[in-house]
């Protein structure tokens, strides 16, 4: 468990470096934009292990895609590696996907692929 936690806390501060910013999430339904801002911080006399890292996410008004209304941005390890979801207010699931090369690609709810490609 502890060498778990500190695996993901190495990739979880690579993949950190360039995560906040803007993207263009792209799908069937067209584009927006979507801004993931900084990471939240722990309270440094908390006891929680640090097995995910979560902050705000904006998307444009009008996104004609399933992820609108994203209000937060997850990203934790998975048996693939580091995964990136995109949460309601509510906590319901939107978009969830994998990094690949330049990219973080996924399905939403409904199984529909949205690609997010950095923008800014």
């Amino acid at each position: 468990m502890i060498i778990s936690a500190l695996a993901f806390a190495a990739l979880a501060l690579s993949t950190l470096d360039d995560l906040p910013g803007a993207y263009a999430a792209e799908g069937d339904g067209g584009t927006c934009r979507v801004i993931l801002a900084d990471p939240a911080t722990r309270p440094a006399d908390s006891r929680l292990e640090p097995d995910a890292v979560t902050g705000l996410a904006l998307t444009a008004p009008g996104c004609p895609l399933a992820i609108e209304g994203a209000a937060i941005w997850r990203l934790e390890e998975d048996e693939r590696g580091a995964a990136l979801a995109l949460f309601d207010q509510a906590g319901t699931l939107l978009w969830a996907g994998l990094r690949e090369d330049d990219v973080w690609r996924g399905p939403d709810a409904e199984e529909r692929e949205i690609v997010l490609r950095r923008v800014g």
